[in-house]
């Protein structure tokens, strides 16, 4: 190849007048841009190439970017707009290329006449008078060029060009790193919701088989109540061990923290009874206390079933967890309690324990994911209601 000297003028911008800036255009394009930066990256390529054809007045215009390492470095003309559109997709040679004279250079560089020096640039029935690359970098990595042709001897690139191609490409550059980042993250989630159905596909295999033997053992004792008693009680837990695996299997559901609510008729009694059976190990473990009240008469609810259970059994662990061993907790529920705060028909469910408690200041964050001791000042004792409207939930 000829000597970099002999390829580029860039000692031609100083004579040649540069246009006066075109602001009001260029701030539209650049609104477009930024829009276009939540669509596909390939989008993204050609509304920059776009753009520039647009504010440079080109006759082609578009992005190289960089394919390969060392002696196998190339160019892929990643998104071309104007007279060259049908080239998009075309690879060049880097030591075949203006791009890479532009990137050895390190700066912007305008070429006159081109194709008599770049064999790459000689397209049928395409006259390209002149050139002008900018590279396109990112935390001084070389990412490729932004370029704009001129297909018409009267049509000269200035200095207010080079202002314009510098400017997108310093865009282009950020923006290729976003938009990886955001493909990247995309990516990682696609896997992560893969993963989660393939576990709960995974689960559910060994849930069927469990539960009819739970059944048929059930059968086989019914003449023993504390074997139908235990079984019962795996029976339920299986129940919702089901439900949990058919929410890992709703990838979309919990993308986006939504899990489904699933109402029928229940007793609120069974729903608390099933909460203290799944932490009864806990309790007995630590040689808790614990106390029931206002659970005596049936008490009717419309609602969610397993998941009011996994609320209050949530409240219960916790409870048992950070009181000292031989604690006393107690769960009371109050019915049609009208305090003017809370409806009609409400029931108020409080669970009081002496344990540590949590410093006040915390409290308004303890619904917030992830939140635990030891991150919370310990207080002598505190109580912790859950005041919630069972009887009419919808």
């Amino acid at each position: 190849m000829e000597s970099n000297r002999a390829l580029t003028d860039n000692d031609e911008f100083a004579n040649r007048p540069a246009r006066q800036p075109d602001y009001a255009a260029e701030n539209k394009a650049l609104l477009r841009l930024a829009r276009a930066q939540t669509g596909p990256k390939t989008s993204l390529w050609q509304e920059i190439a776009e753009s520039t054809l647009a504010v440079c007045h080109a006759g082609s215009a578009g992005i190289s970017l960089v394919e390969g390492t060392g002696e196998n470095r190339s160019f892929r003309w990643e998104a071309v707009a104007g007279l060259c559109a049908g080239l998009r997709g075309k690879t060049t040679a880097w030591d075949e290329c203006p791009c890479g004279v532009t990137l050895q250079k390190g700066a912007p560089q305008l070429f006159i006449q081109p194709q008599v020096h770049f064999a790459c640039l000689q397209f049928a029935n395409v006259d390209v008078t002149e050139g002008v690359v900018v590279p396109i970098a990112n935390d001084d990595v070389q990412l490729g060029a932004i370029w704009v042709m001129s297909h018409a001897a009267d049509r000269q690139f200035d200095s207010e060009d080079i202002r314009l191609l510098s400017n997108l490409a310093v865009f282009a550059g950020t923006a290729l790193t976003v938009v990886d980042a955001r493909d990247s993250g995309i990516a990682s989630d696609q896997r992560h919701n893969e993963f989660i159905a393939m576990l709960g596909h995974e689960l559910r295999n060994p849930i069927a088989p469990i539960d009819s033997a739970i059944n048929a053992a059930a059968r086989l004792c019914a003449d023993n109540a504390k074997a139908v008693e235990v079984l019962t009680v795996a029976q339920r837990q299986m129940r919702h061990l089901r439900t949990l695996v058919d929410d890992l299997l709703d990838a979309a559901r919990l993308k986006h923290g939504k899990l489904a609510i699933k109402h029928s008729d229940t007793f609120l009694n069974e729903i608390a009874f099933d909460a203290v059976t799944a932490v009864k190990h806990h309790f007995e473990s630590r040689r808790h206390t614990l106390k029931m009240n206002g659970l005596d008469a049936p008490i009717p609810v419309r609602a969610d079933h397993v998941r009011l259970s996994q609320v209050l059994g949530n409240i219960l662990s916790n409870a048992a967890k950070y009181t000292p061993v031989g604690g006393v907790i107690e769960m009371t529920v109050d019915v049609d309690i009208n305090t003017g705060s809370t409806p009609d028909g409400a029931l108020i469910i409080t669970v009081k324990d002496n344990g540590i408690g949590i410093d006040r200041a915390v409290q308004p964050h303890v619904f917030e994911l992830f939140r635990s001791l030891p991150e919370f000042t310990r207080e002598p004792r505190a109580d912790w209601g859950l005041a919630s409207p069972l009887r009419n939930a919808s």
